[in-house]
C-alpha cells in the first residue's frame, strides 16, 4: 500500500511536471520564437527545440506555422469580431457567471479555425507570410500528420495506464492529452477577462493573478503592448519565469540571440518603468 501511495504521488508530480514543461516549450518555441521572432538560434538548436516541443505536446502538438498565423490574427484583431479566440465574442449576460460553457465553445471554434487554417480554407491562411522558416520539411510533414497525432496519443495513453497504481488517476489523462489547446484556452480566456492593466490599449487584455504559474503567459496586457519583448512581466512585482530562468541563461550561453525589435522593446519597458510613480518613502 505504501509503495502504491508513493507511486501515485509520483504520477501526480509527473503530470504537473509534464504540464509545466510542455507549457515552457509552448511559450518559448511556438509563441516567442516562431510567432514573434523575439530571438534567433542556429538550425541545430531550432531542430532540438522543435523535436522537444513535439514530444512534450504529443497528440496535442500545435503545428508551428498554423499556430503562428492564428496568433498573429489574434494580435491584429484582438477582441474584435475577427479575433479567432476572443472571450468577448462568447460572453453574454446569461453566460458571464458560467464561464466554462462559453470557454469550451471558444475552444471548439478555435479548433475548427485552426484546422481550416491548416488546410488553407480560412481567410487567415493567406494573410501572414512566413516570418521564420523552420527549415525541416521532412519532420514538419511527419509531425503535422494525423498518423503522428494518433501514434503519440496511443503512446501517451499506454504509458499512463502502465504507470498509474489507481484508476482514479485517469482523471489526469485528458489534461495530459490536450495540454497545448488547454493552455491556449486558459491564457486567451482569463488573460482577456480577469486581472489588471498596466497599459490602456484598445482591447480587453489583462495581467491575470497567478501569471507566473502559467510561465508568464497570463501577462496578456503587457504582451499586447510589447509583443516583441521576451520579458512579459514588466510591471512592479511581476515575474516572467521563462524570461528569467530560460531565455536569459540561453542568451548568456549564446544559444539564442535577441532580435533588434526585442532589444528595442526591452529598452522601451525600461523607460516606462523609470517613469512609474515612486512609492512614498517611509
Amino acid at each position: 500500500m505504501t509503495h502504491e501511495i508513493i507511486l501515485a504521488f509520483l504520477c501526480v508530480f509527473g503530470a504537473v511536471l509534464h504540464w509545466q514543461l510542455s507549457l515552457a516549450l509552448h511559450t518559448f518555441f511556438l509563441h516567442r520564437y516562431h510567432t514573434h521572432g523575439q530571438f534567433s538560434m542556429s538550425v541545430y538548436w531550432q531542430r532540438f527545440f522543435y523535436i522537444l516541443t513535439f514530444l512534450l505536446q504529443g497528440p496535442a502538438f500545435l503545428k508551428p506555422e498554423t499556430y503562428r498565423k492564428l496568433h498573429l490574427a489574434h494580435h491584429e484583431f484582438s477582441d474584435t469580431e475577427y479575433d479567432p479566440h476572443s472571450p468577448s465574442n462568447y460572453l453574454t449576460s446569461s453566460t458571464k457567471h458560467k464561464f466554462w460553457k462559453p470557454l469550451f465553445a471558444m475552444m471548439l471554434d478555435t479548433k475548427k479555425i485552426f484546422e481550416e487554417i491548416q488546410a488553407n480554407k480560412h481567410w487567415i491562411s493567406g494573410r501572414y507570410g512566413k516570418k521564420i522558416a523552420i527549415d525541416w520539411k521532412g519532420f514538419e510533414t511527419v509531425s503535422n500528420s494525423k498518423e503522428a497525432t494518433l501514434l503519440m496519443g496511443a503512446l501517451y495513453i499506454l504509458l499512463w495506464c502502465l504507470v498509474i497504481p489507481y484508476w482514479i488517476l485517469l482523471v489526469f489523462l485528458p489534461i495530459i492529452l490536450l495540454n497545448g489547446p488547454l493552455q491556449g484556452a486558459i491564457v486567451n480566456w482569463f488573460g482577456h477577462v480577469k486581472g489588471t492593466r498596466n497599459f490602456d490599449i484598445p482591447d480587453n487584455s489583462k495581467n491575470t493573478p497567478g501569471a507566473p504559474l502559467m510561465n508568464g503567459e497570463l501577462y496578456q496586457n503587457n504582451h499586447h503592448q510589447f509583443p516583441e519583448s521576451p520579458n512579459l512581466g514588466c510591471g512592479p512585482g511581476e515575474f516572467d519565469p521563462i524570461y528569467h530562468l530560460m531565455i536569459r541563461p540561453l542568451l548568456m550561453l549564446r544559444i539564442i540571440h535577441l532580435s533588434q525589435k526585442a532589444k528595442d522593446e526591452l529598452n522601451a519597458i525600461k523607460t516606462w518603468q523609470a517613469n512609474l510613480p515612486k512609492s512614498p518613502s517611509a
